[in-house]
Parts: structure tokens; sequence; C-alpha cells
């Protein structure tokens, strides 16, 4: 996923959120995006090697009360 991609996804999100209910006071949204590289060594050669990529997406949003919904 792709800086692009990932801004337009948060904003559709938002834009969602906020006008499916008028007792929202705030939102948040968290994206994660990592790359790993698992290399496992045994007796000086490679045993196993793994290349990955992890994403992630949270949304937190409050009402006007303060509760977390």
């Amino acid at each position: 996923m792709d800086n692009s991609n990932i801004h337009s996804l948060a904003e559709y999100c938002l834009n969602l959120i906020e006008h499916k209910n008028s007792e929202i006071k705030c939102t948040d949204i968290f994206f994660e995006k990592s790359k790993y590289i698992n290399i496992e060594i045994e007796e000086n050669s490679i045993k196993n090697n793994e290349v990955g990529e992890d994403n992630g997406v949270s949304i937190r949003v409050i009402n006007k009360k303060g509760s977390l919904g």
C-alpha cells in the first residue's frame, strides 16, 4: 500500500465516521506499515530466510460524552 492509498483510505474512514453520527467528538485513525527480513544461520550457512511486510489500521472514536466507542 503506497502513501497516496493510505491517505485516501484515512480520508474515507474519517468522512464516513463523522457523517454517520453527530454525537462524535473526535476520531483517530492509525496506520502502521513495517517491512522485515528474517535470516536464520546454522553452522555458518543460511538455513532459512524470509522477507515480509505487515500493514495495520486501527480507528478510535470518542463521543461528545468522552466515551470511547
